[in-house]
């Protein structure tokens, strides 16, 4: 549905969000509702060379001359009546980074609606997408909910659900479910429109948590079983990047993409967990369970590559142990 389009009736909304994530949903709201402002957090180092820059939600404002908020802090009492003065029916918010405080998820009167990139009450928190490839999820999907005050666990109004493919990553599961979030949001806002919208409590005792990653949680434990660690691999990418070392060498490698082995393959190869069992095109490496192939790092300081390309100028002997 364009602006041009909108129902005389449509909803006055105000949008909150910041990365890449909320573009979708961000152009669905303004497309299908009344779209009076635009809030995201402030600028901050961005990059790899951390320069100070404008979210990814204040660039597609500047560029169709929305009005932008960008409050230092959302429980100050100045931004709320900031958001109250426009009058907005509902704010939609998407991917923010703070926790709304009471004041603002009781200004408009159709609630406060999140999508959340997870099937809620499952994988609440800052990192679902992240924390379900970690666990081994092969299905996941998007949440539409009325916001409460605790952290993803307002009522649910609709979901979306999707597999999680055997070697995607969490960057490339994101981008499939920023554009399923927004499609899920048209439907949530026109059933609140239409004043048909039967929010159902979650079940808390189903509930887990998916708190935002640490360098801790990069780091490959190479007792844990094969696909595990394949799992660990593949959530760290695009960010921070599973990492691991080579015994001997203070330097850090990290590990962007791998694969398990074929079935059939003997995963009984000798030598101890991390140790380097292969030379070739990848760097094979003896897990806690099996074997797994490593296909792409990138060395300390150094670009991402394929793991043929960093074996040519880094070789690995036989029996080299990562840790």
């Amino acid at each position: 549905m364009s602006a041009g389009h909108r129902p005389p009736d449509a909803l006055r909304a105000v949008f909150m969000g910041t990365p890449e994530f909320s573009i979708p949903s961000l152009a669905a709201v303004s497309d299908t509702c009344d779209l009076l402002a635009v809030a995201t957090r402030p600028d901050r180092p961005r990059g790899r060379h951390r320069r100070i820059g404008p979210s990814a939600v204040k660039r597609w404002a500047g560029q169709r001359g929305t009005a932008l908020l960008q409050p230092e802090d959302i429980r100050d009492l100045r931004f709320i009546e900031q958001l109250g003065a426009l009058g907005p029916d509902v704010v939609v918010v998407v991917d923010f980074g703070s926790i709304l405080p009471p004041p603002l998820l009781e200004l408009p009167p159709a609630g406060c609606i999140n999508a959340h990139a997870s099937l809620l009450p499952a994988y609440r928190g800052a990192a679902p997408i992240e924390r379900a490839i970690m666990a081994g999820e092969t299905v996941t999907g998007v949440t539409t909910i009325l916001m409460a005050e605790h952290t993803d666990t307002g009522a649910v109004l609709l979901q979306h659900t999707t597999a999680i493919l055997p070697d995607e990553t969490a960057g490339e599961l994101k981008a499939r479910l920023a554009p399923a979030a927004a499609a899920l949001l048209v439907d949530t806002l026109e059933l609140v429109r239409r004043g048909e919208a039967r929010p159902q409590p979650q079940d808390n005792s189903l509930a887990s948590p998916a708190p935002k990653l640490d360098t801790a949680d990069a780091r490959v434990q190479w007792d844990a079983p094969a696909g595990r660690i394949h799992d660990l691999i593949r959530a760290m990418n695009p960010r921070p990047g599973a990492r691991t070392s080579v015994a001997g060498r203070a330097v850090t490698l990290k590990l962007w993409r791998s694969r398990l082995p074929a079935p059939g393959e003997d995963p009984s190869l000798p030598g101890p967990r991390g140790t380097a069992v292969g030379a070739g095109d990848v760097i094979t490496v003896v897990t806690g369970e099996g074997l797994l192939e490593i296909t792409e790092v990138q060395p300390e300081n150094g670009k991402r590559m394929d793991a043929a390309d960093y074996l040519r100028g880094h070789p690995l002997p036989a029996g080299t142990i990562l840790e």
